[in-house]
């Protein structure tokens, strides 16, 4: 619904160094336009959720396979031009002593940082995660998480909502280009450039044991941003010889749990589950108490009641709005092959961007809308538009549109190659046809697009 607006934002500049580039590359022709990249963009997101095998099976001449609202919207061949020439930086203003490795796809993950943030209003809870951009190309920036459903690829530290809305996020650049050191490690450092715009406002924000650390937590705490993490347990500093020891909890059974609260009032929460895990908090501790239903790993067809920490309960409620926009990303995705990395990482904002206004939509209170439905109004809205747009140029004509060009169909096999009926016969057609004979390069205007020389050979099996 949104869409087309936050598009347009940065369109103009994508089309002109689209097609600066294209002349730097020796095409002088090209002329994208601000309409066919909303068509361009359209297309691409109706690629998404209808996949085929290749992409010009989109533009098929069979009835089974062609897509009418991408075939009617934009031709295969200027398709193809726009996506091998798409660009959105102008490569000769590139100095040497540049180090941002996101030096051609850095305009629009600043248009959409900035868009993130003003266009929702914030929430309350916050995750920190990290997220992945499927790429296996050579790629200096690119890393290996093996536990990822997509191992290889770009990272991508990402601040969202509980309700699965992206404010902040930060494309991983290698140990080279961290910024600023605050002596709270890489991962800490990462969090707190994240959160940098929630200071003094009382949010709390959630993390895993790879970004969690007392220091950490107090560093939160000092700009009035409460934080939640699990903890490893050689980074809760002294508190762990405070704590009931795992051999203890074990013997008292699964809901276990021991308590304590460290000078900087951060609480460290040692709990047993089907393990034992350390949760470090500045905003929750062990009550209120609740209830979580757990399976027995000996009967399986059975389940208890164990009694679970406050703070495991806000950290499992509030901790999943990352693996949220994951899930929505990850159903309806862009997934073309591409070797230029950066066309990727575009496409994948652009499901995300998909993803934030789907979000808005929900928040608004309007009628509920899943998320195909909504991907597949936008993708209409821009094609639509686009199309309606350039209809307009121009004077208007008194004369009627000229007619579309005739689609070539196959001659069926069994017609074909048929025994009988097969006369040549001269049609009215004002072009003429290539033969379809394969040995032949001439053009007939005979029917069936035949040379009378060489009706016999088209018609022998």
């Amino acid at each position: 619904m949104g869409e087309p607006q936050i598009v347009n934002r940065g369109d103009q500049q994508t089309v002109h160094n689209t097609n600066m580039y294209a002349l730097q590359k020796g095409k002088e022709n090209l002329a994208v336009t601000s309409e066919e990249m909303q068509i361009f963009l359209g297309i691409n997101m109706i690629m998404g959720y209808i996949r085929y095998p290749k992409a010009r099976m989109y533009w098929s001449s069979e009835d089974g396979l062609r897509l009418g609202i991408i075939a009617d919207a934009m031709s295969v061949n200027r398709f193809e031009q726009i996506l091998s020439y798409l660009h959105f930086v102008d490569n000769y203003t590139y100095e040497p002593e540049n180090t941002d490795r996101l030096f051609k796809v850095r305009p629009v993950l600043s248009t959409l940082q900035k868009t993130f943030l003003a266009t929702a209003d914030p929430e309350e809870f916050h995750s920190i995660d990290e997220q992945m951009i499927p790429f296996k190309g050579q790629l200096s920036i690119k890393q290996y998480i093996p536990k990822k459903p997509k191992p290889w690829g770009v990272k991508v530290w990402v601040r969202a909502g509980s309700s699965g809305y992206v404010y902040r996020f930060e494309v991983y650049q290698g140990s080279a280009n961290r910024g600023h050191s605050s002596g709270l490690r890489m991962a800490g450092d990462v969090v707190m450039r994240l959160c940098d715009d929630k200071k003094h406002k009382n949010h709390k924000v959630f993390f895993d044991n790879f970004f969690s650390s007392i220091p950490l937590l107090e560093a939160l705490k000092d700009l009035g941003i409460y934080g939640t993490g699990t903890c490893r347990a050689n980074r809760v500093k002294g508190a762990s010889q405070k704590l009931k020891s795992e051999k203890q909890l074990t013997q008292e059974g699964r809901g276990a749990c021991s308590v304590v609260s460290t000078n900087g009032n951060i609480t460290i929460t040692r709990w047993l589950d089907s393990s034992v895990i350390h949760l470090a908090s500045t905003c929750a501790g062990q009550s209120p108490e609740d209830t979580a239903k757990r399976w027995l790993k000996k009967k399986k067809k059975k389940k208890i009641s164990v009694q679970r920490p406050f703070s495991v309960a806000l950290y499992n409620q509030h901790m999943g709005g990352v693996d949220l926009v994951d899930q929505c990303v990850a159903m309806y995705p862009h997934r073309r092959r591409n070797k230029r990395w950066y066309i990727r990482v575009f496409f994948h904002f652009l499901d995300v961007t998909v993803v934030n206004v789907w979000r808005l939509y929900l928040m608004s209170g309007l009628e509920k809308m899943n998320l195909l439905i909504f991907k597949a109004s936008v993708a209409c809205a821009l094609i639509n538009a686009g199309s309606l747009q350039q209809n307009r140029r121009g004077r208007p004509s008194g004369t009627p549109p000229p007619a579309k060009r005739r689609t070539v169909t196959k001659v069926p096999s069994e017609v074909r190659f048929s025994t009988a009926n097969h006369w040549p016969k001269l049609t009215q057609v004002k072009n003429a046809n290539r033969c379809h004979d394969a040995a032949c390069t001439w053009k007939t205007k005979y029917h069936v697009a035949l040379c009378p020389g060489c009706f016999a050979n088209f018609h022998i099996a």
